[in-house]
């Protein structure tokens, strides 16, 4: 059991360790990143309970494969998981006066998604625990379901650490293209899956260096853009 522990936890612990260290600036208080891990954590019961009714419809439906996998990750995973990520960060992180840098709107995002990351993994690692495709499975999610939820996080995280920033419609764009941008991209992924299969991995393996790229590009863009609060209108790179 302490070895199922490490393998869903360490990689977790590594990732926030890495984000922690990247704020140069300010750090945020633990206590407030922990709790957006955990709203993280709680998201995906959530997500669960508004996902199967969908997927049982579109049983019922049999629609055509590919159509059914378009709509299963683009609106059952990746509408509603990055809606409810959405809504739980206006909820709890974007008002907080902690909040005032725009790194913090990646980490905070990131947080969050590692939080839902983690109780994913649980939900697909028990299971197969002590059969031989566990280490497998602990290799895909490490290697590639993890940093699609961290990727997805810092897309969003940037967008709304501008939208915090700035004000009026350009406020509202910002907010809506972070959100868009996130389902794009999770949906994508996982319609990328669900077209290939375990074919996917060595295909995810070329996109790895380009989500690589542009992590690092928005995280160094927020991190030279600096704080705080009183920074409504930074330079555009």
């Amino acid at each position: 059991m302490f070895k199922l522990l490490l393998v869903i936890i360490s990689p977790a612990v590594a990732f926030f360790i890495y984000f922690f260290h990247r704020d140069k600036y300010e750090k945020e208080p633990l206590g407030l990143l922990l709790k957006a891990f955990s709203v993280g954590l709680i998201l995906l019961a959530l997500a669960i309970i508004l996902e199967i009714p969908l997927l049982n419809l579109l049983r019922l439906l049999s629609l055509p494969a590919l159509l059914n996998a378009f709509l299963v990750s683009f609106i059952v995973a990746g509408l509603i998981e990055e809606v409810l990520k959405f809504v739980a960060f206006m909820l709890f992180i974007y008002p907080h006066r902690e909040f005032n840098e725009l790194y913090d709107g990646i980490i905070y995002a990131v947080m969050l998604s590692l939080g839902f990351a983690t109780a994913e993994n649980i939900l697909r690692l028990v299971p197969f625990y002590h059969t031989q495709l566990f280490g497998f499975i602990v290799f895909v999610r490490t290697l590639f379901s993890l940093p699609a939820h961290i990727f997805c996080g810092i897309i969003m995280g940037y967008y709304l650490a501008k939208a915090r920033f700035s004000g009026g419609e350009k406020r509202k764009t910002l907010l809506l293209k972070g959100l868009f941008l996130a389902i794009f991209f999770h949906g994508s992924y996982n319609f990328f899956w669900f077209l290939f299969g375990y074919l996917a991995i060595p295909l995810c393996g070329l996109f790895l260096p380009f989500a690589l790229s542009l992590s690092r590009r928005l995280i160094s863009q927020h991190l030279e853009g600096g704080c705080s609060k009183r920074d409504l209108f930074w330079p555009k790179k």
